[in-house]
């Protein structure tokens, strides 16, 4: 089930908005998730409907990138509050009605766990091959 959802799930999304509207920071997941940790059909935001509805597909950046186009041509405003979309993403802002503003917004950063992983399988494996010395 999670090889499914992984291969189903549009990690890069946010990264092509941010190039594509030149955003002073990258969204979290949540300018089309329920939650920031995004996931296989949680993809429920009115930001996310309005994509869908604009020709967005699962896994496909160029269709991403296509998307904000089109909803830039049309001047979609999900939130209606009068700024459209894109012009709110451009400022760092969430469109989306209730959205916090993405750059004010700690961001999360996923170097780190991963680095923590690598120092810790070092030291373990010291710490075991040391130990198979230490018996011998």
């Amino acid at each position: 089930m999670l090889i499914l959802s992984l291969a189903w799930a549009s990690p890069s999304f946010p990264a092509v908005v941010a190039e594509e509207l030149a955003m002073p920071c990258t969204p979290s997941c949540i300018l089309c998730h329920e939650t920031a940790a995004g996931g296989t059909g949680t993809a429920s935001q009115d930001f996310a409907r309005a994509c869908m509805s604009a020709g967005m597909m699962v896994a496909d950046d160029v269709s991403m990138a296509e998307s904000l186009a089109t909803l830039e041509a049309e001047g979609t405003d999900t939130d209606g509050d009068g700024t459209p979309d894109i012009e709110e993403l451009r400022g760092g802002q969430n469109p989306n009605p209730g959205g916090e503003d993405f750059c004010a917004v700690p961001q999360p950063q996923y170097g780190c766990f991963q680095g923590s992983a690598i120092v810790l399988g070092v030291v373990a494996g010291a710490m075991l091959r040391r130990r198979g010395t230490l018996r011998r």
